[in-house]
């Protein structure tokens, strides 16, 4: 079996896995309906838990706290995906890599990046910057909000990105299959807000948690290539 059809295999296998996962736990959390609040066992005294339903059937005490919905999950997800960047930056300038180093560079770029979506995800930039130019509908005619032409706009940098950095993002089997199962998961999330479907959000969650578990394989395959690299200077430093 050649390279690209196993990464092929690998990827089919994780959507037919996560995607049944999402829609259950999505309908899970819609279904949730709340039959008591307050101190409901001998033990909880001086503040409330919820008694809740979940799809119609099956009853659990929870604590009060707010379960985010896809919007916020995904903005806390791209926040990971910025820390395990500057953290990789941090381990790799300690190892005396150069900051012009391309790896140094991806995981910058990676960092500032995922910063800013996560802003975007969670106090909205993009539907802001949207409606107040309203005229952007009459250069994109086929876009149905102005802030769709906004998003349109993010694959600009991305592609400059890509252009630059696609060779350091897929030296890793898993990293690579991980960033395939991201773009897939992302244009099937374009799709789904095209037609109008109730998937989009839950998509680009898995989207994200697909890049997150990519950059961390990635991070984890160069700060090995680093000692592998140093380990063997130091050895023909001492022969």
């Amino acid at each position: 079996m050649s390279k690209n059809i196993r990464y092929l295999f690998m990827v089919v296998i994780i959507i037919l896995v996560l995607i049944p996962i999402a829609m259950f736990l999505k309908a899970g959390f819609e279904s949730v309906t709340v039959i008591d609040k307050g101190e409901l066992l001998p033990y909880v005294k001086g503040y409330s838990i919820y008694k809740i339903r979940v799809f119609d059937k099956y009853e659990f005490y929870v604590e009060p706290d707010d379960i985010p919905d896809e919007s916020t999950l995904n903005a806390y997800i791209l926040v990971g995906i910025a820390f395990i960047s500057l953290t990789i930056l941090v381990i790799m300038r300690a190892l005396g890599v150069p900051s012009s180093d391309k790896r140094r560079l991806l995981f910058l770029f990676m960092c500032i990046g995922t910063n800013y979506l996560a802003a975007d995800e969670y106090i909205g930039i993009h539907e802001t910057l949207g409606h107040n130019m309203q005229f952007l509908t009459s250069i994109v005619p086929f876009a149905k909000r102005p802030d769709d032409v906004v998003i349109l706009s993010y694959s600009i940098p991305m592609f400059v990105f890509l252009y630059f950095f696609y060779r350091y993002l897929l030296v890793s089997k898993i990293a690579t299959t991980m960033f395939i199962a991201a773009v897939i998961f992302y244009v099937f999330a374009a799709v789904s807000d095209g037609l109008i479907l109730p998937m989009e959000e839950i998509l680009e969650v898995l989207s994200s948690a697909s890049i997150i578990v990519g950059v961390l394989s990635l991070g984890v395959h160069y700060i090995e290539e680093i000692f592998q690299s140093r380990i063997q200077a130091d050895g023909l430093e001492t022969f």
